[in-house]
């Protein structure tokens, strides 16, 4: 990434957010599949830069509204603190990352999915984030190889090991329990964590039983499907997490733009 290449992203950012002339509608609207092709850098969250593709939901967002999911972006900002490690479970793109990269010690993003990957790593390198550490694994209940489904361009966010039946395409990752990992004394527990894990969120905490528990964890903001009283509609989220001594509550609507049903929880330490 060159000063050159954020220039002509940020250019291309105003043209399309900003600008205004009496043709731009009619343009951007039968040249709009063009206008999505390139991938351009952005500035994001002050210094920090990202590079987004229009075609891709998340991204757009980026580019669009400066951040996919502000309220989670603002409870990041709000709970992190200098000496936290924070895991970041299904990290895509790695928006989340770069959040929290500017405000603890150490980041591990757990992010299996080749072709986001790959967008990941070129980010935390344009930014120069050596305590962010790429994990490219899935956390399950089980180690080993498994699939995972991976879905159109236009959406790499439901990228998901529950995604395997929709005749999507799909790519073989490895997989390990989030306690086994740490077992192997190779990362540290982290006292926040995320997971956007497209509906394996079970397969997730199933195989974190003593990570959980341990006090070091003071909070997990966690997507899921939302039950009719706003509660995760999978009962079974709520209750390993509150037998690991969290309290579950609804956070916020994963994209208030969309009739997905699904919502963003908080289990918090008392």
């Amino acid at each position: 990434m060159t000063n050159l290449d954020l220039a002509l992203g940020e250019a291309y950012r105003w043209y399309l957010t900003r600008a205004q002339h009496p043709f731009k509608n009619k343009l951007l609207g039968h040249w709009w599949g063009w206008f999505c092709k390139p991938s351009v850098w952005i500035k994001y969250d002050g210094d920090l830069v990202i590079k987004v593709r229009l075609r891709d939901y998340i991204q757009r967002s980026i580019f669009m509204e400066g951040y996919y999911e502000p309220d989670l972006v603002q409870l990041l900002k709000s709970e992190l603190r200098p000496d936290d490690v924070f895991w970041d479970v299904g990290a895509n793109v790695g928006a989340m990352t770069l959040i929290a990269a500017r405000r603890c010690k150490q980041v591990l993003s757990f992010e299996p999915e080749p072709r986001v990957l790959a967008r990941l790593r070129e980010h935390l390198e344009a930014n120069s984030l050596a305590h962010v550490h790429v994990l490219p694994l899935a956390l399950s209940d089980t180690g080993g190889r498994v699939m995972m489904g991976q879905a159109p361009e236009e959406n790499s966010g439901m990228n998901s090991l529950c995604r395997t039946d929709l005749g999507w395409d799909c790519q073989e990752v490895e997989a390990i329990r989030a306690d086994d990992l740490v077992a192997r004394g190779d990362v540290a527990y982290p006292n926040v964590m995320k997971v956007d894990v497209e509906g394996a969120e079970a397969m997730v905490f199933g195989g974190a039983p003593s990570l959980l528990r341990n006090p070091a964890l003071r909070v997990v903001v966690f997507e899921a499907a939302l039950s009719k009283d706003g509660l995760p509609a999978n009962a079974e989220l709520t209750r390993m997490l509150e037998a690991a001594g969290l309290t579950v509550s609804p956070f916020a609507r994963s994209d208030a733009t969309a009739d997905d049903g699904m919502g963003n929880f908080l289990a918090r330490r008392a």
